[in-house]
């Protein structure tokens, strides 16, 4: 998973590099993995795991001005539960035993499986490789 998630980061990265400022997408990818390589081997796992941190702030950080701005575009949540079919606005609705919930779930189950489970196996599994001198 580790690798496939960083492949993937990498390969966007270099995308936007050759988009946005016309670098060659090889070259964006070596220097970019170099980069990373570079910097986790001088700083070791504290420093992959601060830069863990502050992604995680930078990206909800840049997540919000996104959500500010679609709420106001949609007219608020007054204006989504006008605007949308209201089929689609009780999908969650079976949510409340696992016989009423076509996945056979209750929210409980799914809130932790995806919430708890699955959040360890993406921020706990990085640099599970590297060991401290």
């Amino acid at each position: 998973m580790t690798i496939f998630s960083s492949g993937v980061s990498l390969y966007a990265l270099a995308m936007l590099m050759n988009v946005v400022l016309g670098w060659n997408f090889d070259v964006s990818v070596w220097m970019a993995a170099g980069i990373v390589l570079v910097y986790t081997y001088l700083g070791g796992l504290t420093s992959a795991v601060y830069n863990e941190v502050l992604q995680f702030f930078l990206i909800v950080l840049g997540i919000a001005p996104l959500v500010y701005i679609g709420l106001d575009k949609a007219g608020g949540i007054e204006g989504i539960l006008q605007n949308v079919d209201n089929a689609k606005l009780h999908v969650w609705k079976g949510m409340g035993s696992a016989e009423t919930n076509p996945m056979g779930v209750d929210a409980f189950s799914l809130v932790f499986g995806l919430g708890f489970v699955l959040a360890f196996g993406y921020w706990c599994t990085d640099f599970w490789w590297y060991k401290e001198p």
